[in-house]
C-alpha cells in the first residue's frame, strides 16, 4: 500500500500466475480512494486476499482465463485483456469445468456424477449448445416444457430410443409415459446448480435459474405411505398367505423385502445390501446393523449409519431362522446382484415396481418408499399423543438431527432397548 498526496492506493507486483493478464506492469495499482488509513488497510487486505483467491483457483484449474479477466474487470485491478474480448463459453465447455470442479470438492459418488452429466447433457440436447453467457430464463423454460413433455426414461425405450428429442417432443406421448412433477423437479434443481456455480464464480452476471423449481422442496414429500387397505392387499396376496414356505425358500427377498421396510422404515437399498453379520445383538436386542464396512455397501449420508432394533413381528414371522439357516452365504439375498446404483436396483426394476401396481395400488406416488412414510407416519402419529419421543423415531429411521440443538449423533443418548420399544409400538393395522 503506497500514499499519493493524501489519497491511499493498493500496489502489489503482479502474481506470477497473473501474468498473462498484464502486459508492461510488474506492479498491479488501485486507488482505494480514501485518505483514512485504517479503512484503506482493510480494503489492502481486502483486495490481497481476492488476489489470492484468484490465483489459488486458476493455479488449481477451478476458474479459466476467462473467468480470471471478468473477476479482475470486476474488481477494478485492471487486466490488460478486455473482457469484451474473450470467446464465450459453450455450454459443453463449461460441463466440463463444472463436471471437474464438483468432483473435486463434493466427492461424488459414481451414480451422482453419472446422473448429473446425463442431465446436463440432455439440457444442451434440448436447448442447444449455445454459450453460458448467452443463456437466458427462456431457455430454461424451454427445458422445463420440454421435460414434462417427454417420456419417462425414452432412451431405453424401444419406441423411443432411436428418435431425435424434436422427434419425440412433435409425437403425442401418452401421459402414463410421461415424468412426474418429482421427476421434473429433481432434474431442474441439478441444472440450477450448475448455474448457480457459473454465477459465484463470475462466468455470468445473473443466474437465469434462481427459483427455477415447480414444486419447491415438495419433491421431499411427494412420495405416498401406503393405506391400511394397501398394506392389507399386501398381506392377504398367496405370496404372504398360501405360498409362503415355497416363495421364502426361492425369493427369500420377495417375501421380507417389503416386510423389512414395513416394520423397521428402512430404505430399500439398506435392505437389499444386508449382510447376515449385520443382523446381531446389541444389548440383548436385535438389531440391523446398517454400516458401510465392506465396498460394496452405501449409504445416503452420516445419518444412515445407526442400529435399527428388528421389529417383534419380523421375528415372530421367522427372520432370525431365516437368517441362522444361510450357511456359506455372506449376504442375505444372494438373489440379488450389485449394480452401479446398488443391490435393489434390480428387484425395484425387475420385480417390485410390476407388483406393487398389480397387486397394491395403481397410485405412482406409492412405491416400495411408501413403507418408509407409512412406518414414520404410524410413529409421528403416536408421539403426537405422547406415548412416544420424537427424536427417537428420527434416530430410529436415520433422519438428520441438525436442527435439533440438544442432540448431534444419532443412536447415541439412545438405549437401544428403549429404541426397541418404539419400533415395536409400530402397528399397520
Amino acid at each position: 500500500m503506497i500514499l499519493r498526496n493524501t489519497t491511499y492506493y493498493f500496489k502489489r507486483r503482479v502474481p506470477k500466475a497473473l501474468s498473462e493478464f498484464y502486459t508492461s506492469s510488474k506492479f498491479i495499482v488501485k486507488s482505494l480512494n480514501t485518505s483514512d488509513k485504517q479503512q484503506a488497510e482493510l480494503q489492502n487486505t481486502t483486495l490481497s486476499l481476492e488476489l489470492d483467491k484468484l490465483v489459488f483457483l486458476y493455479t488449481n484449474s477451478y476458474l479459466d482465463s476467462k473467468a480470471v479477466s471478468r473477476s479482475l474487470t470486476e474488481a477494478k485491478l485492471s487486466p490488460i485483456k478486455s473482457q469484451s474480448n474473450h470467446t464465450k463459453t459453450s455450454l459443453l465447455e463449461f460441463i466440463q469445468l463444472f463436471m471437474k470442479d464438483s468432483m473435486l470438492k463434493s466427492k461424488w459418488s459414481e451414480k451422482t456424477h453419472r446422473d448429473m452429466n446425463r442431465i446436463l447433457e440432455q439440457f444442451v440436447l434440448i436447448i442447444g449448445n449455445k454459450s453460458l453467457e448467452d443463456t437466458d430464463r427462456d431457455d430454461l423454460w424451454k427445458y422445463r416444457d420440454a421435460l414434462f413433455s417427454l417420456p419417462m426414461n425414452y432412451t431405453q425405450k424401444k419406441e423411443y430410443k432411436h428418435l431425435s428429442i424434436d422427434k419425440i417432443l412433435k409425437m403425442k406421448i401418452p401421459e402414463e409415459h410421461k415424468s412426474s412433477v418429482v421427476t421434473v423437479d429433481k432434474k431442474l434443481i441439478k441444472v440450477a446448480s450448475m448455474f448457480r456455480f457459473a454465477h459465484e464464480n463470475r462466468y455470468i452476471k445473473e443466474n437465469p435459474s434462481t427459483n427455477l423449481s415447480v414444486n419447491g422442496k415438495a419433491h421431499m414429500k411427494s412420495y405416498k405411505a401406503y393405506s391400511k387397505d394397501d398394506v392389507s392387499r399386501l398381506m392377504t396376496l398367496p405370496l404372504y398367505s398360501n405360498d409362503v414356505e415355497g416363495i421364502r425358500s426361492k425369493r427369500p427377498e420377495w417375501y421380507w423385502l417389503p416386510l423389512i421396510a414395513l416394520y423397521s422404515g428402512m430404505r430399500q437399498t439398506e435392505i437389499a445390501q444386508l449382510y447376515k453379520s449385520d443382523v446381531r445383538l446389541e444389548s440383548e436386542v436385535w438389531v440391523f446393523d446398517l454400516n458401510t464396512n465392506t465396498p460394496d455397501k452405501r449409504l445416503k449420508n452420516k445419518s444412515s449409519h445407526r442400529l435399527v432394533p428388528i421389529h417383534k413381528k419380523l421375528i415372530e414371522l421367522g427372520l432370525l431362522d431365516y437368517v441362522s439357516s444361510l450357511q456359506d452365504e455372506e449376504r442375505l439375498w444372494m438373489n440379488l446382484s450389485n449394480s452401479i446404483d446398488g443391490y435393489a436396483t434390480n428387484f425395484t426394476k425387475h420385480y417390485y415396481t410390476k407388483f406393487n401396481r398389480t397387486h397394491i395400488t395403481q397410485d405412482k406416488l406409492k412405491v416400495f418408499h411408501s413403507f418408509r412414510k407409512t412406518f414414520v407416519t404410524n410413529l409421528e402419529q403416536l408421539t403426537l399423543l405422547g406415548e412416544i419421543n420424537h427424536t427417537a423415531v428420527k434416530a430410529i429411521v436415520g433422519h438428520s438431527f441438525s436442527n435439533d440443538i440438544t442432540i448431534n449423533t444419532y443412536t447415541q443418548g439412545f438405549d437401544i432397548r428403549i429404541l426397541k420399544e418404539v419400533v415395536d409400538k409400530f402397528k399397520w393395522d
